[in-house]
């Protein structure tokens, strides 16, 4: 299966725990199921089982606990991807993204439709207004 073949949606956003070795010790991990995926997209890619992932994240990770350090470890292999991708292409991360009718980038726009509920269009904009206000 290729690297981030679902799309994420409202339901990922639901915690999931799983039980996972550390060194040789059980464990369990919490996280959201979209987490889970985008881990276990890395797997594949990688080459690599749960556990081990786990051990090699735990034996780095310095004042956080094991669930945050895979969160961490998850955004930084998308983000380093991102980068890669974009120098391939000759660009730089300070290159402008494509904007949608609202200004938002894809990669925006495609998150926030995962949060919203039943595929609405999230207004964020209006949101963080009048929060401000």
């Amino acid at each position: 299966m290729p690297l981030m073949a679902e799309r994420p949606s409202v339901g990922d956003q639901v915690p999931s725990c799983r039980n996972v070795s550390v060194a040789g010790r059980r464990t369990s991990v919490r996280m959201e199921l979209v987490m889970w995926r985008s881990l276990d997209d890395i797997l594949e890619q990688e080459g690599l089982t749960t556990n081990q992932i786990c051990t090699m994240v735990d034996s780095l990770r310095h004042d956080c606990g094991l669930t945050a350090a895979l969160r961490v470890f998850i955004v930084a292999y998308y983000r380093e991807m991102v980068r890669d991708a974009m120098m391939r292409m000759g660009s730089t991360a300070s290159a402008p993204l494509r904007r949608d009718a609202v200004g938002r980038s894809r990669p925006m726009a495609a998150a926030l439709q995962a949060l919203a509920p039943n595929g609405a269009t999230p207004r964020l904009q209006g949101r963080l207004t009048s929060r401000a206000g």
